[in-house]
C-alpha cells in the first residue's frame, strides 16, 4: 500500500497517484485501470482506515493493493457542491457551484438555480474518455449542473 498525505480530492489526485507510482519505478500499462469509489456520509469508517468494528474486506483489499489517501479534505460542506468539485477538479465556488442549487426543489420565493459551467470546464470522465478509457457511473449525477452527454459511456443503475 502506498500512503499519501495532504492531497486534495480532485483530478490532481489522479495525476499525483500516477506520478507517485512512476517514482516507485513501477511499470504501468498505457491505460492502467482506474477505479474511483465515491460514497456519501460514511466518514473513514472502513477497516483500511483502522476501524475494527466495521468489516469492509473488499475495500480493505483494494486499499492494500492501491493508493490510500489518509489526509483528505472536502471543499464544500454539502453534497452537490462537493460532487461539483470532484467531477470537475475545480473549487465549486470558482465555477458558481458553491451554493446548493434550487432548480429541483420547487421552493416558494426562491428563484430556481443551477450552474452552467464555463465552456472550458470538463468532467474528469470526459478527459479520461478522450484518452481512451471506458467510463461508467452508477446513476448519480447531481453535480450542481446537468451532466453533459459526453460525461459517461454508461450512466445507469446497471452501469
Amino acid at each position: 500500500m502506498i500512503k499519501v498525505n495532504r492531497i486534495n480530492i480532485s483530478i490532481t489526485g489522479l495525476v499525483s497517484a500516477t506520478a507517485l507510482l512512476a517514482q516507485k519505478d513501477l511499470q504501468l500499462p498505457k491505460h492502467p485501470n482506474i477505479i474511483i469509489i465515491s460514497c456519501e456520509d460514511i466518514s473513514p469508517d472502513l477497516g483500511c482506515y483502522g476501524n475494527t468494528v466495521v468489516k469492509t474486506p473488499n475495500l480493505d483489499e483494494l486499499a492494500k493493493d492501491g493508493i490510500l489517501y489518509e489526509n483528505v479534505f472536502s471543499t464544500a460542506g454539502v453534497s452537490a457542491p462537493s460532487r461539483c468539485c470532484l467531477i470537475t477538479g475545480m473549487y465549486a465556488t470558482s465555477i458558481g457551484g458553491g451554493c446548493m442549487r434550487t432548480s429541483e426543489k420547487g421552493l416558494k420565493d426562491l428563484q430556481p438555480y443551477e450552474i452552467v459551467p464555463p465552456p472550458e470546464v470538463r468532467c474528469y470522465s470526459e478527459l479520461l474518455r478522450k484518452s481512451g478509457y471506458y467510463c461508467t457511473n452508477n446513476e448519480k449525477t447531481d453535480y450542481q449542473f446537468k451532466a453533459p452527454l459526453s460525461a459517461w459511456d454508461d450512466c445507469s443503475k446497471f452501469a
